[in-house]
């Protein structure tokens, strides 16, 4: 079983990729929010993203392309606020 943090990141990743009325802004918004409270950092996040783009049981009427396709915005994003938060701590 998932911790609460880790299904919520979960979930809105897996409703974005389904199609389902969420748009890339509403899911990084989700994840900004469960990092900058300390849930969950930017690392622990790529790690679910990445586990979601190998697991062929996750979606599997999703191609793993397609997959990581629409997740490589939502890694890029993420990355540059990794590099913001490590700038920030100087």
């Amino acid at each position: 079983m998932f911790p609460p943090n880790v299904i919520l990141v979960r979930s809105c990743l897996i409703d974005y990729l389904s199609g389902k009325n969420v748009s890339l802004e509403n899911v990084f918004g989700t994840i900004k929010r469960v990092v900058y409270s300390k849930q969950l950092t930017v690392e622990e996040t790529l790690k679910v993203i990445e586990k979601i783009e190998e697991d062929p049981l996750c979606l599997p009427h999703i191609p793993r392309i397609e997959r990581r396709r629409r997740l490589s915005k939502l890694k890029k994003l993420l990355e540059n606020l990794n590099d913001l938060e490590k700038s920030s701590e100087f």
